[in-house]
């Protein structure tokens, strides 16, 4: 598993030390893809090139960080998600680069029902 079933349920309440700790790579984004938190570990996303994930905070996730998940295959499901207010789906996805070779991902698009932030988790394969 990417991360225990226990953290996943409590991504929303985990300070961002908490957040940084956990293995996987985690972006916190809103229901229109723009990212609200990003842990340490964001930073190994395949396009991403930064000393601080903290500053991928405000980038549209789709868009301007990982424009090669803008398919039905990944921002499909996430919009499914987002619109049945719940969202709770794990994958395998192959990332095709800007540059360089493609990447093998694992992910979880995740929403705790009674909470508005959502969760895409990650771990390179």
């Amino acid at each position: 598993p990417l991360l225990p079933e226990t953290p996943i349920t409590q991504l929303d309440d985990l300070a961002d030390d908490a957040l940084d700790a956990l293995p996987a790579g985690i972006f916190g984004v809103d229901d229109d893809g723009v990212i609200r938190h990003a842990n340490a570990n964001a930073r190994r996303w395949p396009d991403v090139d930064v000393e601080n994930a903290a500053v991928l905070v405000g980038s549209d996730f789709f868009a301007d960080v990982a424009p090669a998940t803008n398919s039905a295959h990944f921002r499909g499901r996430f919009e499914d998600g987002v619109a049945e207010g719940e969202m709770n789906e794990r994958f395998f996805y192959t990332y095709v680069r800007r540059q360089g070779s493609p990447t093998n991902l694992i992910v979880r698009l995740y929403q705790h029902p009674d909470r508005s932030m959502n969760w895409i988790v990650f771990r390179i394969l």
